[in-house]
């Protein structure tokens, strides 16, 4: 598929800002990098984890941790250099110190909006005084980690700003796992949304961090945040099952979006959007096909399905459907990762281990609506014998 207008134009002004503005243009002498990009939810971590066979066992990381996500949410680790984990942490070690990594200062948020802003949607920040891009991109963009005899590194995002960094981009090769099928993508927001941690909605609750407070002032932030977070712990304290207190949270989070849960309370509220979300995610059906196409604001993005990369050649842009991979156990799709990741092991093996995650995904799903469904219905009965 050829580029429209827009996206050409796109790509000749981030072409001419960084050859002005970037020392590194064109200059970071990288190696023969794999990226695997994947919208959060399709199964990105999983693959890698797979793929490059036994690097999940080679590791030593926070055992108890990785295992805690794989129990509860079927959520892998991220084992590889991930791109935005990167952007964030050369932030952290260049400007702050120890003590300051517990909290986000406004230095570090304004640097994280320039940062994320021409990387993730590939608009050019109005003012960066304040921020060394190159400083920043120079350190994220490149890694030493080796495995199965190929760079790995990782993205929720189409590589596009490393394509002005990279000396030797001919050498990179991306991954995308990707769906344009409509009931598969309302399907991988729901497994994102699960295996996003709670703690992570709930921790930056503020004004430069959620759009729906921007209309508050600074004293009622304060209040509409902590009775979030109390109407949080109330409600999940007594649940014996974690697998939804993330979606618990972000509704939560959305309730604020307008001002009936000012009349009808937090938690009257909550339980209509439960009840809205439950009706949502039972109406995905993975057996139907509905192609749609990404929003034109999108397409001038590093969004996945933003197609900005769709000219790049076949044997440097390798494309692989969810659905092929993970719902058929496609063959064909199984062998070209094999190739890409060097994997050695046989395709029945590899369709296996992808039946037994997609199984696990569907039974955390449906563990989700069971416990959304009970936890409606205990809203409900409390709500009636308060009245």
């Amino acid at each position: 598929m050829s580029l429209t207008r827009e996206q050409e134009r796109k790509w000749e002004e981030l072409d001419t800002f960084f050859k002005n503005n970037s020392k590194y243009y064109k200059k970071l002498d990288n190696t023969d990098i794999t990226f695997t990009v994947w919208k959060q939810g399709a199964a990105g971590d999983f693959i890698v984890s797979l793929f490059l066979h036994n690097l999940l066992l080679d590791l030593d990381l926070a055992k108890y941790e990785a295992s805690a996500n794989l129990y509860y949410e079927n959520r892998y680790p991220q084992l590889t250099p991930c791109i935005e984990t990167r952007i964030d942490s050369a932030i952290y070690v260049q400007n702050q110190t120890v003590f300051d990594l517990e909290k986000r200062d406004t230095q570090h948020f304004n640097k994280m909006v320039n940062a994320f802003l021409i990387y993730k949607k590939l608009q050019i920040p109005d003012d960066l005084a304040d921020t060394d891009l190159d400083a920043i991109f120079s350190n994220a963009f490149i890694t030493s980690f080796k495995y199965q005899n190929i760079n790995p590194m990782a993205s929720h995002h189409l590589p596009i700003i490393p394509f002005f960094y990279y000396k030797n981009f001919n050498k990179v090769k991306i991954i995308l796992i990707e769906s344009d099928n409509k009931p598969t993508q309302q399907y991988l927001e729901l497994l994102a949304t699960i295996k996003r941690h709670a703690s992570g909605t709930l921790k930056f609750l503020g004004p430069s961090e959620m759009i729906e407070f921007e209309r508050f002032t600074e004293q009622e932030t304060i209040e509409v945040a902590n009775e979030i977070r109390e109407v949080y712990y109330n409600i999940t304290k007594n649940l014996n099952e974690k697998v939804s207190d993330a979606i618990i949270a972000e509704l939560l989070v959305n309730c604020v979006g307008d001002d009936e849960f000012k009349t009808i309370g937090l938690e009257t509220a909550l339980r209509k959007k439960i009840t809205e979300y439950l009706i949502e995610i039972e109406s995905i059906d993975l057996n139907k096909t509905e192609i749609v196409t990404p929003p034109d604001k999108w397409r001038i993005t590093a969004r996945p399905i933003s197609g900005m990369m769709d000219e790049f050649p076949k044997t440097q842009f390798y494309r692989v459907r969810y659905e092929d991979l993970i719902i058929h156990k496609d063959p064909d799709a199984i062998k070209l990762l094999m190739s890409l990741y060097n994997a050695n092991n046989t395709v029945e093996f590899y369709q296996e281990q992808i039946q037994h995650y997609h199984n696990r995904n569907i039974s955390m799903v449906r563990k989700v609506k069971e416990l959304l469904t009970n936890l409606v219905m205990e809203m409900s009965y409390d709500y009636r014998t308060t009245k």
